[in-house]
């Protein structure tokens, strides 16, 4: 279940879920409120129960949980590697071409 807020005539927000086709349904009454909320809290209690939850941590301007960073770090540390390898390689290869001469 996703809870967002939409904005009634620009002036003030009301909390909906969408349904299975995407429609918006905003509730109405104080009573639908409380049960959308609890709803929800219920479905993030069981969430967390199960381990389904990671917890996110802001980087800048993103989110990442555990896992997402440590690819991310990885990608990162492959791409500095190549790197690094490329710079080797053409120092090399700059140091033969100019023994060469």
């Amino acid at each position: 279940m996703v809870i967002g807020v939409v904005g009634k005539n620009g002036s003030h927000s009301r909390l909906y879920r969408p349904d299975e086709k995407g429609n918006i349904n905003i509730p109405e009454s104080r009573q639908d409120f409380k049960n959308l909320i609890n709803e929800h809290i219920q479905e993030m209690s069981q969430k967390v129960q199960n381990g389904d939850v990671q917890p996110k941590f802001r980087i800048g301007g993103k989110e990442y949980t555990q896992e997402e960073w440590e690819n991310f770090i990885r990608k990162f540390d492959d791409m500095e590697n190549d790197i690094i390898e490329e710079t080797k390689d053409a120092g090399k290869r700059a140091l033969e071409e100019s023994q060469e001469k």
